[in-house]
């Protein structure tokens, strides 16, 4: 009975795993939803800044407001591709919370599986 006990805390255990494992996964797909959302602001951003670029070298006139623009055009550029590269890293890392959470549910199977074995024995 002691064997039984211990074979069911296994697969207690184990399905504890599997439910943190799927929540993993959740997180890592809102993570991935949130990154693209951050790439598409951030191509909105750059073709904000490239009409910003277009009606500046049309006022080219006014030179130094038209200087002012691209300055303010190119710091959006710049902030646009820094948003593109923390979007990367947020996909990254999801896609290696969502390897750990594969690997938590495959340990977890084989643990269900010699509690089986166990209670078998037990039995």
């Amino acid at each position: 009975s002691a064997m039984i006990k211990s074979a069911s805390a296994m697969i207690k255990s184990a399905s504890a795993m599997i439910k943190s494992a799927s929540a993993m996964i959740k997180s890592a797909s809102a993570m991935i939803k949130s990154a693209s959302a951050m790439i598409k602001s951030a191509s909105a951003m750059i073709k904000s800044a490239s009409a910003m670029i277009k009606s500046a070298s049309a006022m080219i006139k006014s030179i130094k407001s038209a200087g002012a623009m691209i300055k303010s055009a190119g710091a959006m550029i710049k902030s646009a591709s820094a948003m593109i590269k923390s979007a990367g890293a947020m996909i990254k890392s999801a896609g290696a919370m969502i390897k750990s959470a594969g690997a938590m549910i495959k340990s977890a199977s084989a643990m269900i599986k010699s509690a089986g074995a166990m209670i078998k024995s037990a039995g």
